[in-house]
């Protein structure tokens, strides 16, 4: 259901009992040529999979490169989905009755695959005395959405005990699980650097508040620990940007010993280059959960966020080449915190987030987008439209960030139950991440639903772009388990 060829069938020669019922056969991918050579086809005449395997038939897969895709993904998922790859004649042309489960379309590219070529005692499983031919794929097929096998990404090929393939270094654990970090990544000396900062450690308590820094550099195989942010304590739900080579932390919460949490002012700027920090001009009202974006390489906006006792609607403008603000036109949506964008060219997309609702459960979600345009003439003059909410459920602290390269802002993880940062919703339900994973087109204003991330995440601001992967830093697991790991997902050059 992949794409392109007609069935083919040969049938395994060899010394049977006369009354064996079982032969191999092999069944490459088809799709939409099918319908557009046969397009009387009906859904029973087509890839009958689940009837084989009840007939005790041993087929294989294939994929008649290069009609159709080459790697196996494709045919695991359309085996599992009956999906055609392209979709010209609707979701499931040839219905789903025949659908199979992961495990049985596994078997057809590995063990029945093997047998097929007279080779099922020399390879197609991972067994002692058998050749060590295997793929280590980025994430678990049997626990994954099976819209999302087809996304699975090859991590190491391994052919008759040696490697002969491994995918291109990433981003790499942090060396210590964090969450409700800042995060950002920019240019310093013409080298990619990732750098996070602050946060909460497994403990998720108001005494694991951290002030740990660290840097990643892209092509090194590990983080650098930073000298620690300064200030006497830690603080959570701070934002980051990197202009100019320098790494900028704005504001944050703290959280004392009896609970009492205060927003912070603070402006932290940490030089790579000398490996200090230093201060900046304080935040005029300060804020922690805020959407923060670049403008021209230049200029830091910060939309929203929660200050003290309340959500604010300002927009603050920070000049790092000055080291001043100044305010741009408010944010006409529900003020919230927790709510989640980024800056791309000239528009600001703001999206969800968390509102005050006056009842004993507190904030419920805000389900909103707004996408504002910056004055090229004047920087704090921004025009915004409210525009259609986007697919799926509204998120709260979910990550962004915008990929120039293809006009888009990505979207990706957070949680449709806002919750305080031990990961206990306010309405007293342990609130779950999502893996969602979207892109948001400020031209056309369309939505497109990107193949989900590795695995679901949430408690992030930053989003993360590396080679031609998209990922989240540290953040909250399902479980509300703190993660120093990456959540990531294929998306192209950014």
């Amino acid at each position: 259901c992949v794409g392109g060829a007609f069935s083919q069938e040969t049938k395994r020669e060899e010394k049977k009992p006369a009354n064996a019922q079982e032969v191999a056969v092999i069944k490459t991918s088809e799709g939409e040529m099918v319908l557009e050579f046969w397009p009387e086809a009906a859904p029973g005449h087509v890839e009958n999979f689940k009837t084989l395997a009840k007939k005790g038939v041993r087929w294989a897969g294939t994929s008649d490169f290069n009609v159709t895709p080459f790697p196996a993904r494709y045919g695991i998922w359309a085996a599992v989905t009956r999906e055609p790859l392209l979709g010209v004649y609707g979701k499931d042309p040839f219905g789903t009755d025949e659908a199979i489960d992961v495990k049985a379309a596994l078997r057809a590219f590995t063990i029945d695959a093997a047998y097929q070529m007279f080779l099922e005692k020399k390879t197609g499983s991972i067994e002692v005395g058998k050749y060590a031919d295997l793929a280590v794929w980025d994430r678990d097929p049997y626990t994954v959405p099976s819209a999302d096998l087809k996304a699975m990404r090859c991590e190491l090929t391994v052919f008759n005990g040696r490697v002969v393939y491994q995918a291109k270094p990433s981003l790499a654990a942090l060396p210590m699980a964090v969450t409700n970090n800042a995060v950002a990544m920019g240019l310093v000396g013409g080298r990619t650097v990732v750098f996070s900062a602050l946060g909460v450690d497994t403990s998720k308590q108001w005494s694991g508040i951290t002030r740990r820094a660290f840097q990643f550099e892209a092509g090194q195989p590990a983080w650098r620990e930073l000298p620690a942010v300064p200030g006497a304590v830690g603080r959570l739900a701070a934002t980051a940007q990197v202009v100019g080579g320098k790494l900028y932390l704005f504001g944050g919460y703290t959280v004392a010993a009896d609970g009492a949490e205060r927003s912070a002012p603070n402006v932290d700027v940490f030089d790579p280059g000398t490996g200090q920090w230093t201060s900046g001009a304080p935040i005029p009202v300060p804020v922690d959960d805020a959407v923060s974006g670049v403008y021209r390489d230049s200029l830091i906006y910060l939309v929203s966020g929660w200050h003290d006792t309340d959500n604010v609607d300002v927009v603050q403008i920070y000049d790092p080449a000055q080291n001043r603000w100044s305010v741009g036109t408010p944010f006409p949506g529900a003020a919230a915190f927790g709510h989640t964008g980024a800056v791309l060219g000239q528009s600001i997309l703001v999206i969800d987030g968390a509102k005050k609702n006056g009842k004993k459960t507190r904030y419920d979600l805000a389900e909103q987008t707004w996408l504002g345009t910056i004055d090229g003439g004047d920087p704090g003059k921004i025009s915004w439209r409210r525009l259609s909410v986007h697919p799926g459920p509204a998120l709260y602290r979910a990550a962004a960030a915008p990929c120039p390269a293809q006009g888009v802002i990505l979207v990706a993880g957070g949680s449709d139950n806002p919750y305080n940062y031990n990961g206990i919703g306010y309405d007293g339900r342990p609130s779950e991440p999502v893996a969602t994973f979207l892109a948001f087109d400020p031209v056309s204003l369309a939505w497109r639903t990107l193949p989900s991330l590795t695995e679901p995440t949430m408690d992030h601001r930053g989003l993360v772009l590396l080679g031609d992967r998209a990922g989240t830093v540290g953040g909250l697991r399902g479980g509300q388990r703190v993660a120093g790991s990456v959540a990531s997902a294929e998306v192209g050059r950014c």
